[in-house]
């Protein structure tokens, strides 16, 4: 007679039944803690490839505003409003600054800038307003400007951060021009006359305001004799003058009697805001 094999479950032959027995919980727990751990750093390692990718294939594009900036006196000096627009189309946002510095090609920084933090979305473009001051003092020591349009140099940086991520830097340079208000400024004395007993200087003034904002200085003149020394003569113009105008007006100068005009000369001060600039004398005729 064949012997039966034992069942599981059973005790015969001497064999202990099989038992099932859970995973404890802590086990599972962790073990569930550790493929969440991988996939999130799945799902960040792919966010990092898609954003490095969608960077280099589609980096941030800029350009400049169309026309010339918008200009303001203030008490610190000219505040010039500079347009940039930037295009982010890549796939995730971004967010940057903008700062900026305008010089002299002849050498020389003139001002400086900055704009404030902006973010772009993916596929939009936005435009960024950075605002360059050139100081007060700049305007004084280079009196110049004021009646001398000469060429220029911007550069422009892009500090930001992409998809949050990572940083990012670009750098432009843009040939620019600085725009007198006081452009071609030219003070002619003409020959004086004598009228009544008193001796006249026609003083005639011309200039275009190739600036962006409209002028409101004011114009000073004296007349000296030969050799300098004391005023014998003065007068004064408003200079006000709009945006591409030209500003043409003669004004009379009445001398003292006594006054030798032989060899004299006639000196011109401009006040614009809180600058106050000297020309060259003019001799008489």
């Amino acid at each position: 007679m064949n012997a039966t094999p034992p069942v599981v479950g059973s005790s015969a032959a001497g064999v202990p039944p099989l038992v099932r027995r859970n995973k404890p919980p802590l086990y599972r727990l962790a073990r569930l803690l550790r493929w969440s751990g991988i996939l999130a750093v799945l799902i960040v390692v792919l966010y990092l490839v898609a954003s490095i990718v969608s960077l280099a294939m589609h980096p941030p594009q800029v350009r400049n505003g169309a026309g010339a900036g918008t200009t303001l006196q203030t008490s610190e000096g000219l505040v010039t409003s500079e347009v940039l627009y930037v295009w982010n189309n890549g796939s995730f946002p971004m967010t940057f600054s903008v700062g900026g510095v305008l010089a002299l090609k002849a050498g020389g920084l003139l001002a400086e800038g900055s704009s404030s933090s902006v973010t772009v979305s993916p596929g939009t473009e936005v435009p960024i307003n950075v605002h360059v001051l050139l100081p007060t003092r700049t305007l004084q020591q280079d009196g110049y400007l004021l009646y001398r349009s000469v060429p220029t140099v911007g550069w422009y940086w892009i500090n930001g951060s992409y998809a949050s991520m990572f940083d990012f830097g670009l750098a432009m340079e843009s040939d620019q021009n600085w725009s007198a208000p006081y452009q071609g400024f030219t003070v002619t004395p003409g020959t004086p006359t004598t009228s009544g007993g008193n001796t006249i200087v026609p003083v005639r003034v011309n200039f275009t305001n190739e600036a962006s904002y409209a002028d409101t200085g004011a114009l000073t003149l004296s007349v000296l004799p030969a050799g300098g020394g004391t005023s014998c003569g003065g007068g004064s113009l408003s200079l006000a003058a709009a945006p591409g105008s030209t500003f043409d007006q003669t004004t009379d100068i009445t001398v003292a009697s006594g006054c030798n005009l032989a060899g004299g000369q006639v000196v011109a001060t401009i006040t614009s805001g809180a600058v106050t600039v000297t020309l060259p004398p003019e001799p008489l005729p």
